[in-house]
């Protein structure tokens, strides 16, 4: 390695990667002395392994410097050691990491049968573990065993009852051919065949004329359906007020009543009467002159898939012709369904990572919903198109069938607002794809047989009317909390099928409750709360909620709040305002704490004193005041003077108040942060992400000024990152840092949209005296950092203008502030 040494130039260093003991026992020496990697010029910031073999250790060792480094650096080195072609010994696999010659000093300590004690121990727990496994193994076999004879003993009374319904069967076609018989007895010929197969069904049930069939249009009223060209009458019923009339002369006579022909489907080749207690027919039959038709009848584009006569069992089938078409088969006592308000949701579910949709035709009845389902396969194409054509807004016609396989009546049905949750529930399918391994037939059967709810208690995405209260408000907050967990929102979305517009309707009215009696939100409601365009930032949210609180707390009854849910609400705004960086004012700040203080036993609002006073506190309790609005500045300043290389916790507490201070705060305290030099590093660093821009800034700057190495690569990040043009001033302070920054540069001269800064970056480089640097970056024009440098003379202008406005004595205020920002910091460090 090449370092600078005082004297100019540079010198060439060997850096040890590895200390073995055993070979070589003089570096083990330096590495427990902390001298390894001491140079004239300073410590070298490089990790290395330290290996003893015969006491089985093996560890990283990381310098102080790196220490925010550790896990990566440990990374590392588990990537390289994974890629060994040969076996590693358990306690070089483990590659334990310590930080400094202090930490390797206390892990060599550690006795080496430590860790393994521990293994021992968790190994112990863990077979444990299984032999509890095995045990509720074993106890759900046994329950599946006891479950599958249950099942056969079913399976044994069904098949006694399907021979029984075979046998029923066979005397009603006899009956049937009996009827037929005395029909062409009576009239001469024959008024209708039997039904063969679904698609005879329309004539198989149909009453004639003693003459002639007749073909006629369909009446006023009849709805029709059409599937492959064939039309077909639907049932109708008189109008309301109707009345039909017979002329005296003309009504039949029966001698005893005659009760009509009820069909229904059971297969392919055969129709039945359903009831065979039905009086039998007189053995003559006079018809009117005119046609008459019987009360049911199956239209042809009611013809089901394959299959859905043959099982009882099928709740739902759905196919493709000019639309979709669902059949559907009611169960029994559930004959009258599906007459009122029908509605069509799609629910999701993944059996083995499989993904199924399931088509749920529901009527919401009391005292429950009755419900019957179809299983589709999304990545099924015929089974796709339906569902694509479902969500791009089609109707589909549900064919309605009793228990027994009678055609009843159809209903049109469509998503409506369901068509984003079917969109979102197909993206869902995309993206888990299809399961290995897994029978679909089978995992469709599961689904179906444990399909999702249609309704869950507990959930706020209802039509409910605004809080009346900071308690129902709060109520509301809590219960959107759980459920704007993504989760939960699946849930909600894919398997509920709520819509989601009535999901977006139920947070903007919980979180307008909530704005309206102040009640604190947690922060993913507060991106949300932005994104449904509630508030247009998170800082507005955090001051709205803290204005509305003041004045919920001071309400006769406090909106149903005891004195502890007051408390914690303020500790919540508190929190929130933290988070978000929002400086509270002085009343505001006051009631909070003097709140909290009532309800809390043993504790106090900060006391208040006059900003002269402050001196005479003890840190810990001088640390309170970095929140108060009036004080803070005077508490901050006050604690970094007496902070100390060893107070990086309290540097840290005080750079957070920092965040919340506004612009001329921020100027007075952040310079006091240089002379804490390293202790104040972590702590700048982390500013380098803080809401405010001239925060940010001001973080930059010191770093800058502070000149720390580890402050490099956080510092080309921001300089990505920076989404408003501070990112100059970002690249300003980078170009002070010299030529060392190239190596963080290369990690990010290939995003997009870097060429600029990097371009005006090298441009400042010039300006700083680094010209012989990017002249060797320019020769190698397929570098990516080359081209940028090509590309530096560009912007030389520009650099040279903006770094003598920086360093000018003159305000240029509002007509470059971010200029004159850093322009009055480093006045103030030069003060």
């Amino acid at each position: 390695m090449h370092v600078p040494v005082p004297e100019g130039g540079t010198r060439t260093l060997q850096i040890v990667c590895a200390v073995n003991v055993h070979t070589d026992p003089a570096l083990k020496a330096k590495a427990l002395d902390g001298s390894l990697h001491r140079t004239a010029v300073g410590e070298l910031a490089e990790p290395y392994v330290f290996h003893d073999p015969e006491g089985r250790r093996f560890v990283l060792v990381v310098p102080e410097v790196l220490a925010h480094r550790l896990l990566h650096e440990r990374a590392a080195l588990l990537g390289r050691l994974a890629d060994e072609a040969r076996e590693l010994p358990a306690y070089v696999a483990k590659a334990d990491a310590v930080v400094g010659a202090a930490g390797l000093r206390a892990y060599l300590e550690t006795p080496a049968g430590g860790a393994d004690t521990e293994a021992r121990e968790a190994l112990a727990r863990d077979q444990e573990a299984v032999a509890r496994d095995r045990e509720a193994v074993a106890a759900r076999e046994a329950e599946l065993d006891r479950e599958a004879e249950r099942l056969e003993a079913l399976g044994r009374d069904v098949d006694v009852r399907e021979q029984e319904l075979e046998d029923r069967l066979e005397a009603l076609r006899e009956r049937e051919a009996e009827l037929l018989a005395q029909a062409v007895e009576l009239e001469g010929e024959p008024t209708s065949a039997a039904a063969n197969g679904v698609e005879s069904l329309a004539e198989a049930v149909e009453l004639v004329d003693d003459l002639e069939a007749l073909d006629e249009e369909p009446l006023p009223g009849e709805d029709t359906g059409e599937i492959g060209g064939r039309v077909l009458p639907f049932p109708t019923e008189p109008e309301e007020g109707e009345v039909v009339s017979l002329d005296d002369e003309d009504e039949p006579e029966w001698d005893e009543p005659l009760s009509p022909l009820a069909t229904s489907v059971l297969d392919d080749d055969d129709v039945e009467l359903l009831d065979e207690e039905l009086p039998p027919i007189r053995s003559e039959l006079r018809m009117d002159d005119g046609p008459s038709h019987a009360e049911k009848r199956i239209p042809t584009p009611a013809t089901p898939p394959a299959g859905f006569f043959e099982d009882p069992s099928i709740q739902m089938m759905a196919t493709m012709a000019d639309g979709p078409w669902l059949f559907v088969r009611l169960g029994e006592h559930h004959e009258e369904a599906f007459r009122g308000d029908v509605e069509l949701l799609p629910q999701y579910i993944a059996i083995e990572n499989t993904p199924v949709v399931l088509l749920a035709l529901v009527e919401w009845s009391e005292p429950r919903p009755y419900a019957r389902r179809a299983a589709m396969d999304p990545t099924d194409p015929d089974h796709r198109a339906i569902l694509e054509a479902l969500r791009d807004g089609a109707t589909a016609t549900a064919a309605i069938f009793g228990p027994a396989g009678r055609f009843e009546r159809t209903v049109e049905v469509e998503l409506g607002p369901r068509r984003s949750n079917l969109a979102s529930v197909l993206t869902r399918a995309d993206r888990d794809g299809a399961g290995e391994g897994a029978e679909t037939a089978v995992v469709m059967e599961r689904a179906l047989a444990a399909p999702p709810p249609l309704s869950l208690r507990g959930h706020p995405f209802l039509d409910a009317p605004p809080a009346e209260s900071a308690k129902a408000a709060r109520e509301a907050v809590t219960a959107l909390g759980r459920w704007s967990k993504p989760a939960k929102l699946d849930m909600a979305i894919l398997a509920l099928s709520i819509p989601r517009d009535q999901v977006d309707d139920a947070f903007r009215r919980i979180l307008d409750d909530a704005l309206k009696h102040g009640v604190a939100i947690e922060g993913p409601l507060v991106s949300r709360a932005v994104s449904l365009g509630v508030v247009a930032e998170p800082g507005e949210m955090v001051e709205r909620l803290v204005d509305a609180f003041r004045g919920t707390s001071r309400l006769e009854g406090r909106g149903g709040f005891d004195d502890r849910a007051v408390a914690d609400n303020w500790e919540r705004l508190l929190t929130l305002a933290e988070e978000y960086e929002v400086a509270l004012d002085g009343d505001a700040h006051e009631q909070a704490h003097t709140d909290i203080a009532a309800a809390r036993p043993g504790s106090q609002a900060p006391r208040a004193v006059a900003e002269g006073d402050l001196g005479a506190l003890e840190t810990k309790d001088l640390v309170a005041y970095v929140e108060h609005p009036k004080l803070r500045r005077a508490a901050a300043l006050e604690l970094l003077s007496r902070a100390g290389a060893d107070d990086a916790e309290l540097v840290s507490r005080v750079v957070r108040a920092v965040r919340k201070m506004p612009r001329e705060e921020v100027l007075d305290v952040m310079p006091t942060l240089l002379p804490l030099g390293e202790a104040a590093g972590g702590a700048l660093i982390d500013t380098l992400g803080a809401r405010k821009t001239f925060v940010r800034q001001a973080a930059a700057l010191c770093l800058g000024e502070l000149q720390m190495r580890r402050s490099i690569r956080p510092l080309v990040q921001a300089l990505v990152d920076e989404p408003t043009e501070v990112w100059e001033e970002v690249a300003r302070v980078l170009a002070t840092f010299g030529r060392s920054i190239e190596r963080g540069l290369r990690r990010v001269a290939e995003v997009d949209g870097v060429g600029e800064r990097l371009a005006y970056l090298f441009a400042h480089l010039e300006l700083e005296g680094e010209g012989s640097f990017l002249r060797k970056l320019a020769s190698d024009e397929n570098d990516a950092l080359g081209r940028r440098a090509l590309s530096a003379p560009a912007h030389a202008e520009r650099a040279r203008a903006h770094r003598d406005r920086v360093a000018g004595p003159d305000d240029v205020g509002e007509e470059d502030p971010i200029r004159e920002f850093s322009r009055r910091f480093l006045a103030r460090v030069g003060e």
